[in-house]
């Protein structure tokens, strides 16, 4: 999931389900987890992948 993500353009989760062969509703449920442990972001045109520190 995270290699579907980029770290400079959102995108949103259509091409990001595409990317990784899952059910929107599924890479959703990644996401939400990703999010939670700071691994991804939430923007308004879609989902980043967070930058490391």
């Amino acid at each position: 999931m995270l290699d579907a993500l980029s770290t400079r353009s959102p995108r949103e989760l259509a091409d990001i389900a595409r990317r990784c062969g899952m059910t929107p509703s599924a890479v959703m449920g990644v996401l939400g987890g990703l999010e939670a442990v700071g691994q991804a972001n939430r923007h308004p045109f879609g989902w980043l992948r967070a930058k490391r520190s």
